[in-house]
């Protein structure tokens, strides 16, 4: 008896890898928007840092060169933090995107691994019936042989 071969095995093959790689994406999409959380919440810290200093700026005599310099600096963070946002927009769109293709990707290889294993269950299933089939022929003739072999034995 041949041995089991499940006929979709490069489909489930190639589902794998489909899931392995949308993961790795995944993975490294998750990375990158961590890393530009983390360059958002510096810009906003700096931000912060800023407008203490400006409010320590405008306590006592105002140097007022130095007030506009601080507000000019707050309004291009302001616009970076702007930006900023976009961006980690964009990638947090990215990643819940590619986790949506994973999570269907997963889904389509379980529906072949599934088959796989209702066909083997049901390749081992026949073996064992055909196995047990045998098993009883081989039983029977000897069963034949013995009685035969008694019948010749007993009768001279």
């Amino acid at each position: 008896m041949k041995a089991y071969k499940f006929r979709f095995e490069s489909v489930l093959k190639s589902k794998k890898t489909i899931v392995d790689d949308l993961s790795s994406k995944t993975a490294r999409a998750q990375r990158i928007l961590m890393l530009e959380m983390r360059k958002l919440d510096n810009l906003k810290e700096r931000e912060a840092q800023c407008v203490r200093e400006l409010i320590r700026l405008q306590v006592g005599r105002v140097n007022a060169a130095e007030v506009q310099r601080s507000h000019r600096y707050l309004e291009l963070l302001g616009n970076s933090i702007g930006e900023q946002i976009k961006k980690v927009k964009e990638i947090a769109k990215r990643v819940e995107a590619l986790r949506d293709m994973l999570i269907e990707a997963e889904k389509q290889k379980r529906i072949f691994e599934k088959l796989d294993e209702k066909e083997r269950d049901e390749f081992y299933r026949d073996f064992l019936k055909k196995e047990q089939a045998l098993l009883d022929e081989v039983g029977t003739n000897r069963f034949v042989q013995r009685t035969m072999h008694r019948r010749l034995h007993s009768s001279g």
